[in-house]
């Protein structure tokens, strides 16, 4: 008896239904109980490897997710002692003003906006005042702009995330 691989060979997938549901027909019933047997175990057997490999694999996804977080965290260190020149000076390097006033106003509310009054930091007012609600930037250049003076993708992409109000 040929060995049926696929369902091309069955001609396709009502071929291979016709086969199947014929299987007891052309070999002895016994043979088939044991074959269906067979297929249970290895089944069974297949299931409970997937479940393993599912379980190793949430392991290390939840690995590289706390590892990405702390990661983004060790950044946001980093970039709250970069100095406002230094920002300036990578916002600047920004081709589209369009653009370069919505990264400099990510970049205030991310780290100048928090700093009191007496301590301000006045290196960015020139973009904030430029900014206009009613003149969009695509996000898409947003956040590669945002990537090129410094943010981590996921964070940039967060960054340029619009929320409608509800």
């Amino acid at each position: 008896m040929k060995a049926v691989d696929t369902a091309s060979d069955c001609g396709g997938e009502a071929g291979v239904a016709a086969h199947c549901a014929d299987a007891p027909n052309r070999m002895g019933a016994g043979d088939y109980e044991a074959g269906r047997e067979r297929m249970k175990k290895k089944e069974s057997v297949k299931g409970a490897g997937a479940v393993d490999l599912l379980g190793r694999a949430k392991a290390r996804a939840d690995e590289a997710w706390i590892a990405a977080q702390e990661a983004e965290k060790a950044w946001i260190a980093a970039a709250k002692v970069r100095t406002p020149e230094a920002w300036r000076q990578a916002i600047d390097g920004i081709s589209d003003r369009t653009v370069r006033i919505h990264a400099a106003c990510i970049v205030w509310w991310d780290y100048f906006g928090s700093r009191p009054a007496s301590s301000a930091w006045t290196h960015l007012d020139e973009y904030k005042a430029a900014w206009r609600a009613d003149r969009s930037a695509d996000p898409k250049s947003v956040r590669k702009a945002l990537m090129q003076i410094g943010y981590p993708e996921r964070l940039a992409e967060r960054r340029v995330k619009i929320e409608e109000p509800e």
